[in-house]
């Protein structure tokens, strides 16, 4: 892998910077702290972590060494069904949850993200998530939650039935006034319905006490 060279003139005068790639390799942001390190920087920094199964321990902690302080993390659920219908890197539940422990024990925050209501999920499923948020709190300093919206273009608008998606509403689009909301209105053969998975992401704010 071709990484970039730093050099001291390249770091001069920099304190903070993020980087934005939500999808980088874990080979990537060992190498790139392995060239902090080899600089001497005194950088504090932050990115997006997937969390792909080749990530390790010492990975993280070379991040932890070369200035990473957080990583956002897309959590979206802790249910092993829900994530491969998301194509999530994380197929397991119990590596999130292992990874998430490492970033703790090196000391880098996580920020992260739910989702609720994806096509099919059902309560029991969603409850996977709530009660690791929930409980887990010494994991993570800050979680987003949010309830699942159909989007044009997706993969779920895209291949509906894939997602046990049976009827969506394709007139239903955004009108930008005061009843401005985001996605479409559709109908699932199995799971919440979008009524019930917003009272469900309701809850789940109030019970975090998230806004």
């Amino acid at each position: 892998m071709r990484i970039l060279t730093l050099s001291r003139d390249d770091l001069l005068g920099m304190r903070y910077f993020r980087l934005t790639d939500d999808s980088l390799p874990p080979k990537f942001l060992y190498q790139f702290s392995q060239e902090l390190l080899a600089q001497g920087a005194d950088l504090q920094w932050h990115c997006f972590l997937a969390l792909f199964r080749s990530l390790k321990k010492t990975t993280i902690q070379a991040m932890a060494d070369a200035g990473c302080y957080r990583v956002s993390i897309g959590l979206e659920s802790m249910s092993e069904r829900i994530l491969g219908l998301m194509d999530k890197p994380q197929k397991k539940p119990e590596w999130t949850i292992q990874v998430f422990e490492w970033l703790q024990e090196a000391g880098i925050e996580v920020w992260t993200n739910a989702i609720f209501g994806f096509p099919s999920e059902t309560k029991a499923e969603a409850m996977q998530t709530f009660e690791f948020l929930k409980k887990r709190r010494d994991l993570y300093q800050a979680v987003g939650i949010h309830c699942f919206t159909l989007e044009r273009g997706t993969p779920v608008f895209n291949e509906p039935e894939r997602y046990g998606i049976t009827s969506i509403d394709k007139g239903d689009l955004h009108d930008g006034g005061k009843n401005y909301r985001l996605g479409f209105s559709y109908e699932v053969a199995s799971g919440m319905s979008q009524e019930e998975a917003r009272a469900f992401t309701e809850m789940v704010k109030k019970q975090l006490g998230e806004k």
